[in-house]
């Protein structure tokens, strides 16, 4: 409610995010389905456009496509389709983007802080002790907003996929829908909080540490998993 009143492309990003999660249920489920595949790779390159912050989820969706080939539940002519179509729109994105800055932003310098070149500058500070001491300030007050934020039920949904992929691994079902659904979910959060992590490594309020706008959309998944967790676990 709140983001409705701001021109923010969160509301955007939280319902393509849930787009993106229904695609992968139904590529998973429906083995060989050219028009989900081609959704699921539009779809993600769509939200990498609105904003550069979702490379994680181009990351996890490319290593989970190329899982689904490997175990056999797509065929290589889609997965060239989800590639072809991802590549395309990766191309869109950077010629939209410089239409953008340099048509309509009277100072395009300050979109920089966004862009990968602003970026750079966060990674060396890896390298230095005070680096390294911030971003374990930020990912521990960011896992703890994770918390706080749904309270507390997403913690719940990361158990319940450690349970689904352990029980996955020790019966050696590494293929069934379970497996694939929390390996795409946990993969997606996992690159979405430390790009995250990464962004805000330059903290300059103390609000920052806890800054749950990059991942947000990630938690909601995280949430419905740890309802679900609940529901199912047998009342003693």
């Amino acid at each position: 409610l709140l983001y409705t009143n701001f021109s923010w492309p969160e509301i955007l990003i939280s319902l393509l995010s849930w787009a993106v999660i229904y695609l992968v249920i139904l590529t998973v489920k429906t083995n060989h389905s050219n028009k989900h595949i081609f959704l699921f790779a539009l779809c993600t390159g769509y939200l990498y456009i609105i904003h550069q912050r979702l490379l994680g989820l181009v990351v996890s969706s490319i290593i989970f496509i190329v899982v689904l080939f490997k175990f056999k539940k797509i065929t290589r002519k889609e997965l060239a389709l989800f590639l072809t179509t991802l590549l395309v729109m990766l191309i869109l994105q950077v010629f939209l983007k410089n239409i953008i800055q340099n048509d309509l932003y009277v100072m395009s310098s300050a979109t920089q802080k966004n862009d990968f070149s602003g970026q750079l500058v966060k990674i060396r500070l890896l390298t230095s002790p005070e680096g390294i001491k911030r971003i374990i300030n930020v990912a521990v007050s960011q896992f703890f907003y994770v918390g706080i934020s749904s309270c507390f039920l997403a913690y719940i949904g990361l158990y319940e996929i450690y349970q689904g992929i352990r029980y996955s691994i020790k019966t050696r079902k590494f293929g069934d829908f379970h497996f694939l659904l929390y390996f795409f979910v946990l993969l997606v959060y996992i690159f979405s909080q430390a790009i995250s992590v990464l962004s805000l490594i330059k903290y300059s309020r103390i609000d920052h540490l806890a800054y749950g706008r990059y991942t947000g959309n990630w938690i909601m998944p995280l949430t419905m998993l740890g309802l679900y967790h609940i529901v199912r676990t047998p009342k003693k």
